[in-house]
Formats: C-alpha cells, structure tokens, sequence
C-alpha cells in the first residue's frame, strides 16, 4: 500500500518539478527568436503551458542566451528583466502579466552616485570645468581641474549622461551597459572645423561660454587665431573683445574690467600670480597662446580663495602635455618666434610640455615692428611743437627684446591622484641710446631697462571618494625691474666730458 502512495505521489509531483528543476532543453538554440516564437516552440515541442496576451510581448525579442539558463523559469526571468512584464507559476502554467505601478515606481526611485572623468579621446589631456547634466532631470555638475567629476542622486542606472566643453563635440553616454561602482569614462572629440563642397559658410565661432555664476566666463582659447589681430595671436587682445574688459587708451593699460585699473586684477597661470602681464609696453601679453588650455575670466563677485585684488580675476590653466604621442610646434609672427614641444616621459601616465617665445627685433625691424614702436614712443615721449619723431631715423636705434618660457611636467601616480609641476618666467629688455647736439654741447645717453616676472607652483589633487575632492596648490612668484641710465656732456669738437649723470 506504501508502494502504491509514493507512485501516486511522484506521478503528481513529476510535471512541477519537471519545469521547476533543471531541464534538457537547450534554452541557447532561442537566441535571436522573438518571446513568443520561443514560447511557441517551448508549448509545441516540451508541452509546456504560458498564459499571456500577444500584444503584451509584441516586439520582445530574445538575445544571446547565457549558458547558465538552465530552466524555464530561469529563460522567462532573464528575457523581462528590463521589460515591464513579470510572470509567475499557477498550476502548471507560467502566467506572464504585466509589472504593477508600485514595482515600476519602486525601480525607477532607486538612486546612485556616479563619478568619471572628461578629457580629450587623442590626447589623453584632462578638460576642466567641462558641464555635465543628466538628461530629463535638473541635475548638473561640472569637472574639477583634473577633470573629474561626481554627480549624486543619479535616478537609475538607465539614465543618459550628456558632456559638453567648448571647442569639443557634445556626448551622450548610456549608464545601461555601464558597469556599477566604476569611474565614468567621457572620452570627447575636438570639433573640426569643415565645409561642405562647393558651398562657402560664415558660421560664428562659440569662443565664449557663460557660467551660471553672475559676471563668471569661459573663454576658449584655440579661437583666438580667428579674431582680428596685428600679426600675433594674442591672449589679452582677445579678452579686450569681451563685455565688460577692455583695453583703455594707451597701450600699456593691460586689463580693465568693469572700469578697474590694470593692477587691480588678479592673473594667475596654473596658480602663479604673474605681476607683469605683458610684452612691448602692452601691446602683447606675456603668456604665449599655443600652451593655453583654459582661461576662467570673474569680472565680480569672485569667491573668498582669490584675495588681494579689488577688479576682476583672470585665472589661466596650462595644457598638462600629449601622454600620447610626442609633438613639436614652431611658429613664426612679424615680431617673434616660438617652439612648443609636448613629450610624453610614461605613456598615460606623464608627460613634458616646454615652450620658448623670443622676438627677433633686436636682429631684423619689420616695418609693423617700426610703426609700432614709434607710436609707443611718441605717445609716451611728446616731441616738441606737436610733432612725432621716428627714432629709428638716425645712428642710434633702440633694441629691444622680450622672451617667455614655460615649462610643466604633469604626472598621474594613480586614478586617484594628480600632480603638476610649472615653472613660468618671462622678461622685457630695451636698450635707448641717444648723440645729439644741444646749442654748444654734445649729449650722449644710454638707457637700459629690464623687467619681468618669473615663478614655479606645485600642484597636487586627490579624489578620495566619490563625495571627496581636495585640490592643493602653491605658487611662487618674483617681479624685477632695473633701470640703467647715464648722461654725458662734452663742449663740441671735444672728447672731454664736462658732465656725467648716472641714475
């Protein structure tokens, strides 16, 4: 009689555990079959009942099928993971329904932190303050000075990210496929600049990006050359283009923001105050474009870290250098000459970035060179009756020379830690010379100036956590400026010196 229960028994049971239990069906062979052909299949060739509407699972389709799906339940599972339908097992059947409004709102609440970087896919080179939005929400944030960023609140894993940076192609990354509790990688694209065949355009160049902080600005500095210029692709002859900056009347008022002297301004390249801002008496500033890779512009209301100035801010960062591929730039204007060179010391992981500036007027004048010193000249040193003098309209003519370099080595020990090492120095000589005759006596001076700035900064960050960033940065800065004047008075047709001044 025992017998003859636990037979009853394993009749009953069979088919449960037959759907229930691993199975010998190849759930494999369904790839690439919509749900309802391989339910199909699974009724006709396995007898296994499902109970569902066909328009429900209309346009489901099954993918690659893992080796693991050993089981029905197992394959029915894995198909509506990320549909809205669910199913459950009631009397022999898999009855497929769809998910209610509480499952679907529970899903879609469910919220993370995220954190990445932003830099350029060619060159590896990290872009700060790059803008960073979740798509159909309000949530932004914008890249540290590293790059990095960390946005919170992430509403589910589902969501677009989308990356934007001036003078860059705009992306959009889907956290679908993004693995949790990894860093973000937004590698972006250089836009080029192309036109269609046979078709002339005059697009307008975005040079310029606005923050949400009142009177905060981005300039890009790669559009500098499409500006009008005097033959130098000039930083400063670009800010004097925008709102609220400009350049005053003589050339060397520098910066004037918001109607603030020059002096009053903070400049700062990679955190070296620089005091002197410019070559030949403010006609070209003293950093060199081509190294530039971001220039931040505060016309007021800037925060409490820049202390000591009273008018506006103007805070430049530095390329880190290609940790790619070596390159070596030289350029040539009327007035100088420059070398950049960016070499990569451990591939990703370090690189150099030098660069030389020097004019060469002290061996060949130009005539822009000429025009323009005499018009500093003349501006500063009013002739007598009104009329301008050209100094270069005799035996003694000025020689004037002016330099910068920069030097900056940028090394990433880990994916947590960044650090920079520069070094800034740039320098003005002018040498005036002056043999005349005053009534009976003969005067003969000489004039020698030199200034300049030169300084170094360290910098070090850290991304300690995805809520933790700390940012650390000193700088070092000297400004010099010699002058060395003398004097003499002979009687005409004398070598004797009857007067000597020196100053």
């Amino acid at each position: 009689m025992r017998i003859f229960a636990w037979s009853i028994c394993f009749l009953i049971m069979n088919p449960v555990f037959s759907q229930i239990a691993s199975d010998s069906i190849d759930y494999e062979s369904f790839s690439g079959f919509t749900l309802e052909e391989a339910l199909q299949s699974l009724y006709t060739n396995h007898q296994i009942n499902f109970s569902y509407n066909p328009d429900a699972i209309q346009g489901i389709h099954v993918g690659e099928v893992p080796e693991y799906i050993k089981d029905t339940a197992g394959f029915l599972g894995w198909v509506l993971e990320n549909s809205e339908l669910d199913f459950e097992y009631i009397s022999n059947t898999y009855v497929i329904f769809p998910k209610s409004e509480v499952e679907r709102d529970a899903a879609e609440s469910q919220s993370f932190s995220l954190n990445g970087k932003v830099f350029d896919k060619l060159t590896k080179e990290s872009l700060p303050f790059a803008s960073i939005v979740i798509l159909g929400t309000g949530s932004t944030t914008t890249s540290n000075t590293d790059g990095k960023f960390t946005l919170m609140n992430v509403p589910s894993d589902t969501a677009t990210i989308k990356i934007t940076y001036l003078g860059y192609m705009p992306l959009e990354i889907s956290l679908k496929n993004h693995p949790a509790g990894t860093e973000l990688v937004c590698e972006l694209i250089r836009q080029e600049r192309r036109l269609p065949p046979v078709q002339i355009l005059a697009p307008s160049h975005e040079i310029l990006q606005i923050g949400e902080r009142s009177s905060h600005l981005t300039f890009d500095p790669t559009k500098i050359s499409v500006l009008p210029n005097l033959g130098e692709n000039d930083v400063f002859w670009a800010l004097r283009k925008l709102p609220g900056i400009r350049g005053g009347i003589d050339a060397s008022s520098g910066l004037k923001i918001r109607g603030g002297a020059s002096d009053q301004n903070l400049v700062m390249f990679d955190g070296i105050t620089v005091y002197h801002i410019d070559h030949f008496y403010g006609f070209l500033s003293a950093f060199n474009t081509n190294i530039i890779k971001n220039i931040q512009i505060d016309k007021g209301g800037y925060t409490a870290k820049y202390g000591g100035r009273t008018s506006g801010v103007v805070n430049i960062t530095g390329i880190d250098g290609n940790k790619v591929n070596p390159s070596l730039t030289v350029d040539v204007s009327s007035l100088s000459s420059s070398v950049e060179a960016e070499l990569p010391i451990v591939a990703n992981k370090a690189s150099l970035v030098f660069s030389y500036r020097r004019s060469f007027t002290d061996i060949f004048q130009s005539r822009n060179y000429k025009n323009l010193f005499n018009n500093i000249y003349n501006s500063s040193i009013p002739a007598a009756g009104g009329s301008n003098r050209n100094v270069f309209d005799g035996s003694s003519e000025p020689t004037y020379v002016f330099s910068d370099l920069n030097a900056k080595v940028h090394f990433i020990p880990s994916k947590k830690d960044e650090i920079a090492l520069s070094y800034y120095q740039g320098s003005d000589d002018l040498t005036m010379k002056f043999d005349g005759n005053t009534e009976n006596l003969r005067r003969i001076s000489e004039d020698q100036t030199t200034w300049g700035n030169k300084g170094g900064s360290v910098k070090w960050s850290r991304m300690w956590n995805k809520r933790l960033f700390t940012y650390g940065n000193y700088g070092i800065s000297s400004y010099k400026s010699h002058l060395d004047a003398g004097d003499s008075y002979f009687f005409i047709d004398s070598d004797t010196a009857i007067l000597h001044i020196q100053r």
